[in-house]
């Protein structure tokens, strides 16, 4: 066992919440990095795509409302959408991803000295 203490729900909610969307989307792709053991990870917000081998997955980091001029059409086309503690969860057809599944990732996928990193890297928290 180890004497670590989860970051908790809220907390690590509130510290997605803080980050605006680019550094939201290069948090995600830091996390896909982390949990891949071959992908190719290209970030460029709020648009995270990620190849391993012949696949393609697209992320869009839309953290609170979507802005249709703006990430409207990519949100479409999208594999999987990360929205903030108060973005948008309904009507959209790709995977969704809260900032509560994006802390069992950090939690659970990855190492713990790694999660540790990232966490005091992207959010400020051990």
């Amino acid at each position: 066992m180890t004497d670590r203490t989860p970051i908790p729900p809220a907390e690590f909610a509130d510290a997605v919440d803080r980050l605006d969307r680019d550094a939201l989307a290069e948090f995600v792709g830091r996390l896909e990095v982390a949990t891949s053991d071959d992908a190719t990870v290209d970030v460029e917000p709020p648009i995270v795509t990620v190849r391993e081998g012949d696949s393609e997955r697209r992320v869009v980091v839309t953290p609170d409302e979507i802005d249709a001029e703006d990430v409207g059409a990519d949100v479409a086309d999208a594999d999987a959408v990360v929205v903030g503690p108060t973005g948008p969860t309904g009507g959209i057809a790709a995977e969704v991803q809260t900032p509560d599944d994006l802390r069992r990732r950090l939690l659970y996928a990855l190492p713990p000295d790694t999660a540790e990193s990232v966490a005091a890297e992207w959010l400020g928290v051990p």
